[in-house]
């Protein structure tokens, strides 16, 4: 039941530190449009295939079907995106900055946008695509994880190894969310 509707187009992007919630927010969203009978298109990194390679999938299982795609490559060719009227993008942080006027294209097209990333590295440095994402959006929802040491609430994906790999795929092996104290306390070690 995939019928074409006025919708509002726009961006938002879904940030925050791991263990957030923002994968499982664009997931809520999409699913929304779908039962509407409003066609989305789920995007996902290829390189991220920690759970699931050709779907988005929260830490706590939830998944929808994706498009797993190159992070080097343009939206713009993908012939699903481009026939759906809402285009939601996972783990939008290791895209390279191709993805930044793809989604500026799309949204003039009158397309609905939703992205969904790491705002912070490890090192408490902005990603660069989520931090240009987020100056651009029509809205941004800053989602809080739960401090992993002390329970209030998170800002940063805290690398439990040490390494100083910027692109680390793992879950909570090897990350954990921390509040400022927490992380401060534990980088001074």
């Amino acid at each position: 039941m995939n019928m074409t509707r006025n919708i509002k187009e726009g961006l938002v992007v879904e940030c925050g530190s791991m263990f957030s919630g923002k994968s499982d927010a664009i997931r809520r969203k999409g699913k929304r449009y779908e039962y509407a009978g409003i066609k989305a298109v789920f995007i996902k990194p290829d390189l991220d295939n920690r759970y699931d390679e050709f779907s988005v999938t929260t830490h706590n299982g939830d998944k929808v079907p994706a498009i797993s795609t190159d992070i080097h490559g343009s939206l713009l060719s993908i012939s699903d995106v481009m026939s759906s009227d809402v285009v939601l993008i996972d783990e939008i942080q290791f895209f390279k900055e191709q993805v930044i006027e793809d989604i500026e294209q799309l949204v003039q097209q009158g397309k609905r946008v939703y992205v969904a990333g790491l705002d912070l590295d490890f090192k408490g440095n902005p990603f660069y695509i989520t931090q240009q994402l987020m100056s651009i959006a029509d809205e941004v929802n800053k989602h809080k994880a739960v401090c992993m040491s002390c329970g209030e609430d998170a800002y940063i994906s805290h690398k439990k190894v040490q390494n100083d790999k910027l692109v680390e795929l793992g879950h909570s092996d090897l990350y954990e969310a921390l509040c400022r104290s927490c992380y401060s306390k534990k980088n001074q070690r």
